[in-house]
């Protein structure tokens, strides 16, 4: 008889537990995945985390456990506040206001309007004593001299208006500007003022838009009281008529060529027989537009932006000025179909 020798191995258990024995393949493989608490304490035994492998709660180890974690808590909390706040900055775009001195050789004039404060020439009127006390109530004092009688059914007031009433009828560069110099050099007054109709009538403005657009804005390398613009004006008021302004002399406004002059609210007046000194500093602002807010809640209208679209009709450049006035005028069309002298469009117009 033969007897065969057998010898006996145990199994690879790391086979079998890595599937590789096709006896036991597929067989128990849910029993060999890590549970979550294995994989946190993995994580936070092999993390770089700074401190969270020490928060780990161990017997030995309870108040450093306890610092630990307090630490990490603090440290998750601060950094989770502070994200917070970086994110609410940026949800409501906060803007930081710079402020920068540039030295320079040479600045942009600003516009100049100059405006008499009697919008018509006497002499250059049919001044009958109907049209004399008309303007007279129309005055700054008319309501305190008591109630003066108006006869609109006179002839003058039946006369419909014409573009040119204005023009003919008030004062002209010539009437009004003696001598001009601009940086010490003498102009001729005519190639320095143009005609710019407002609020008060016909005035005068250097720098206007349309100059600008045409030939560039004047710049000017001279400061001090004597250098820069100086004008030599003539008042002559027995030429002046009643209007609602009763004094004598100009309103000067200084202005951005792009906004329409408020010479009713934001201009000086220059008296007879005076010097008058103007001191004038540029400043220059520059605001974000949607959806950076500027003043609260509000936001800013950024006009020079290519896509802005200027929504007025009679002004080239938007202005709020000028917004306001083409609102008067379109309300004062929608109530009697006409317009005053001083408004823009091209309806017929109030006489007087």
């Amino acid at each position: 008889m033969i007897v065969k020798s057998i010898s006996v191995q145990p199994l690879d258990v790391k086979k079998k537990q890595d599937g590789e024995n096709p006896m036991v393949k597929g067989h128990n493989r849910e029993e060999n995945v890590p549970s979550l608490h294995q994989e946190w304490r993995h994580f936070k035994e092999e993390t770089s985390l700074h401190g969270l492998k020490f928060a780990t709660r161990n017997g030995k180890y309870r108040i450093r456990w306890l610092i630990w974690t307090l630490a990490f808590l603090a440290s998750l909390g601060t950094l989770i506040y502070t994200l917070t706040g970086v994110f609410y900055d940026f949800k409501t775009k906060r803007t930081i206001s710079n402020i920068a001195v540039k030295q320079v050789e040479e600045l942009p004039f600003p516009a100049v309007t100059i405006c008499p404060m009697s919008p018509y020439k006497r002499s250059h009127l049919n001044l009958t004593d109907e049209l004399e006390r008309y303007y007279l109530s129309i005055s700054r004092i008319g309501p305190h001299l008591g109630h003066i009688v108006i006869d609109y059914s006179d002839p003058i007031y039946q006369e419909p208006g014409n573009e040119t009433f204005l023009d003919q009828a008030s004062f002209q560069t010539s009437d009004i500007l003696y001598a001009c110099l601009f940086d010490n050099i003498h102009v001729e007054c005519d190639q320095l003022f143009e005609k710019k109709m407002t609020e008060m009538g016909l005035c005068f403005t250097m720098n206007s838009y349309d100059h600008v657009s045409k030939y560039g804005q004047r710049m000017t390398s001279q400061t001090g009281s004597t250098s820069s613009l100086t004008l030599y004006i003539m008042i002559d008021q027995d030429e002046y008529v009643y209007s609602k302004n009763v004094a004598a002399g100009y309103k000067v406004t200084i202005h951005d060529p792009e906004e329409e002059p408020n010479v009713m609210n934001m201009a000086f007046l220059t008296s007879p027989g005076f010097s008058v000194n103007a001191a004038i500093r540029m400043k220059k602002y520059s605001y974000l537009s949607y959806p950076y807010k500027a003043v609260g809640d509000k936001y800013c209208l950024e006009t020079r932006d290519e896509n802005f679209r200027n929504t007025l009709k009679y002004f080239p450049t938007y202005s709020e000025y000028g917004c306001t006035r083409e609102c008067k005028r379109d309300y004062v069309v929608s109530k009697c179909g006409c317009r005053s002298h001083f408004d823009p469009g091209q309806l017929s117009v109030f006489h007087a």
